[in-house]
């Protein structure tokens, strides 16, 4: 399921590329003014409310962070991030994390595991050309949760089942 979300993700990115891509473009150049950057920011919120998203980064093709659904993080250098050098290389890359609190483009969240995907921004006529690379959370709480419920539940029925073979017996 996990493997589900991480395509989940390289597919949104791509849709996200693809939709906003005379937008991102400045941006990964580096010369995008403040009220480009201000445009951006709307229309990923926009495309994005009402989904499983908490965040979304852009990095240029060097590890700076050109854009961040969370302001402060723009000019971030995260050149040396393993996630960043695979997407980078063209392989999308994912992690299972937890956070106690997390800053998500709709305020602070508590108590979550996202999975954070790291996803190569192709460019040119062919795609083939990498220029940048999308980082996308995705909030897995209430899918883990389904998950931890159903074991429970498999278990429940394991045992009961064994109990009453034993007792059968």
């Amino acid at each position: 399921l996990v493997e589900m979300a991480e395509i989940h993700n390289a597919d949104l990115a791509r849709t996200l590329a693809n939709g906003l891509g005379e937008d991102i473009a400045p941006v990964l150049g580096g010369r995008a003014d403040e009220r480009q950057i201000d445009r951006l920011h709307a229309r990923v919120l926009s495309v994005l409310r009402g989904l499983s998203v908490a965040k979304v980064k852009i990095y240029d093709f060097y590890g700076r962070t050109a854009f961040s659904t969370e302001r402060r993080q723009v000019g971030e250098d995260k050149s040396a991030n393993t996630g960043f050098l695979q997407a980078r290389s063209g392989r999308v890359a994912s992690e299972l994390i937890h956070r106690d609190t997390f800053s998500a483009f709709e305020g602070v969240i508590e108590g979550r595991d996202l999975l954070a995907s790291y996803i190569p921004i192709r460019t040119g006529e062919s795609d083939s050309e990498i220029s940048g690379v999308f980082e996308i959370y995705s909030d897995l709480t209430p899918l883990l949760a389904r998950i931890k419920h159903a074991r429970v539940a498999e278990v429940a029925i394991v045992v009961t089942t064994l109990a009453a073979i034993y007792l059968a017996l």
